[in-house]
């Protein structure tokens, strides 16, 4: 009921109030006077309660749109999609043609989402507007922001409007409007009206974000040229966990004119370092803007994936205001160490992302590579730069590309102490020399790493055998054995021996005195408190066809208490043909 009816017939009740003559007994007088007091309740529960139509406020009629279909089996309408559309409302709109076709046996065209009148493309009345476009749409516009999975289907003008808070939830928003909506009436046409509009609102596990009361929503990731592309990467993982369990993913930006999120380092934003007192990172509001910050970017890394574990063990609101630090990381005196055959030129460009995804997933604190080639070595700094720092020189193969066996360590942990290449030959200090009976030049990188924490030292080692046969394996690992035994350091030992548990390489390496005067060495595979044991090689095949990569550490110097052959594939490509091998140890002493 419009208002004016609603006063029309509330004066039509005063005046049977008022020509009323009542009784004069007072039971009554009660009697009809509540009478009339519910008829006046009913005419107002009636002007209240919404009947199958939903009118405007004006008290027009319900919005509607028709496609009638005409000759040709044509509607006047066409299917707007952005010009820049993902896949998932790419392929939506091509449902969505196919169902009018199949529904209705009309053809409506595809247009993309230009509003150029010189080339005849002009925004049109008669409209099906599917997803993210520059549309005018008032009503789709209205109300409260979609988050991720939300989505809306309505009528604004004589458009349809079909749009998601993302591709995928505007593919299902296309997907309901086909099996529930899109359906032909008596006259074989498609009606389509306000009251069978849809507002879907997805569940979330974070109901509410905010900072000092405002919701993340209206904040903006501001980053940095100075940040490495490793925190870059992560910051992407972060606003992606939060789109998913928020449903609104925060937009990231180099400047903004609205509330800022800030991600850095103190180095970079020197104004709050006073703020950190004595922990690593912080996670908090100031000034009104939200600060995520870390003394190094490793501790920015290690801030950001305990945010994230923080996000998932969510459920409800989550909060963050000025004096509280949502994020306390606490320091372990647990070190990692990966050894990774990269597999030389073999499809770089394919591969090389997979690689930095596996390094970023376990951050170890010392990487030793081998088969490192230039092309190698510039997307490592690259993406690692800011975070780690490198070891390493080239073998200096006349007629050969040059390789590398790299030591990548966190200099959040580490000082370099002393550092360098040599050769696996009978003149471990001239470059390029080899044994006569080695296919190639061979090297080994070394390292003396001291802990920023307490001063403790570790002599790290990482090598690359041949891959000919035992004979010259044996001499490259005498040199080798014999380099470690000048330093008195406890030692890890990582790299590709070309060479399997039952060799004579292997015994040697772990069976110490019983060969020479050599230290004793561990597999870590074996002493390992908690071990995933598989093949390290894998040809590119599902699982390890042999074990030819290892980290060793010396005897009594380390507690091992995981060891890993990471087997997963990273978008379905391999990252390499040999698997990466990671260990997480102590120092005894």
């Amino acid at each position: 009921m419009h208002t004016k009816q609603l006063a029309a017939q509330l004066q039509r009740i005063r005046r049977r109030i008022s020509d009323c003559t009542l009784p004069q007994n007072e039971e009554m007088k009660k009697t009809n006077l509540l009478v009339l007091l519910l008829l006046c309740l009913s005419a107002l529960l009636a002007a209240c309660t919404p009947g199958s139509e939903k009118p405007d406020d004006t008290g027009s009629e319900t919005p509607e749109v028709k496609l009638s279909v005409v000759s040709g089996g044509t509607t006047g309408y066409k299917i707007i999609f952005g010009a820049n559309a993902a896949d998932a409302e790419s392929k939506a709109v091509l449902r969505l043609q196919r169902a009018f076709r199949d529904k209705l046996g009309v053809d409506i065209e595809l247009s993309i989402d230009s509003i150029i009148p010189a080339a005849g493309y002009v925004e049109s009345d008669k409209e099906i507007v599917v997803g993210s476009t520059n549309r005018t749409l008032d009503e789709a516009e209205a109300g409260t922001p979609f988050r991720t999975s939300d989505y809306k289907i309505g009528i604004s003008g004589e458009k349809i409007y079909i749009i998601g808070g993302s591709p995928e939830a505007t593919s299902a928003a296309v997907d309901a409007f086909i099996s529930d909506i899109l359906k032909p009436d008596a006259e074989g046409s498609f009606c389509f009206s306000s009251s069978s509009a849809v507002v879907y609102r997805a569940e979330y596990r974070i109901t509410s974000f905010t900072a000092d009361g405002a919701e993340l929503a209206d904040y903006t990731v501001l980053l940095n040229n100075r940040l490495p592309e490793l925190i870059l990467s992560k910051i992407d993982s972060l606003t992606a966990k939060i789109g998913a369990l928020y449903g609104i993913a925060p937009g990231k930006a180099y400047e903004t004119d609205g509330k800022a999120f800030l991600i850095g380092t103190t180095d970079i934003y020197p104004e709050y370092a006073s703020l950190m007192g004595d922990v690593s990172s912080l996670f908090t509001v100031s000034d009104g803007k939200v600060l995520l910050m870390a003394e190094s970017n490793y501790h920015l890394m290690k801030a950001i994936d305990q945010i994230m574990n923080d996000l998932e063990a969510t459920e409800g609101a989550y909060t963050l205001s000025t004096g509280k630090n949502n994020c306390v990381v606490e320091e372990s005196s647990t070190l990692s160490s990966m050894s990774f055959n990269l597999y030389g030129t073999t499809d770089i460009e394919q591969r090389r992302g997979a690689v930095g995804t596996i390094i970023m997933k376990y951050l170890p604190d010392v990487l030793g590579i081998q088969e490192g080639k230039t092309e190698w070595l510039s997307y490592l700094n690259r993406h690692l730069g800011g975070l780690y720092a490198s070891v390493g020189t080239g073998n200096n193969e006349n007629g050969y590309t040059e390789t590398y066996n790299n030591i990548y360590y966190n200099i959040a942990k580490f000082n370099l102490i002393e550092g360098g290449t040599f050769w696996l030959s009978d003149t471990p200090d001239v470059p390029g020399t080899k044994f006569s009976s080695s296919k190639r030049v061979r090297t080994a990188t070394y390292a003396i790493l001291e802990l920023k924490k307490d001063g403790r030292r570790i002599l790290y080692v990482n090598t690359h055998l041949d891959n000919l046969s035992e004979t010259p394996r044996l001499e490259q690992l005498e040199v080798l054995l014999s380099f470690i035994d000048k330093y008195e350091l406890p030692t890890v030992i990582t790299g590709d021996f070309n060479s399997n548990m039952t060799s004579n390489v292997y015994r040697k390496m772990t069976a110490g005195k019983t060969f020479a005067t050599h230290r004793v060495f561990l597999d870590s595979r074996e002493v390992a408190a908690e071990a995933y044991k598989y093949g390290t090689y894998n040809g590119l095949k599902p699982g390890g066809t042999g074990i030819l990569d290892y980290c060793f550490v010396s005897d009594g110097d380390f507690n091992v208490s995981l060891y890993r052959v990471n087997t997963e594939l990273v978008n379905e490509v391999y990252p390499s043909d040999h698997n990466s091998v990671y260990i997480e140890y102590t120092l005894l002493k």
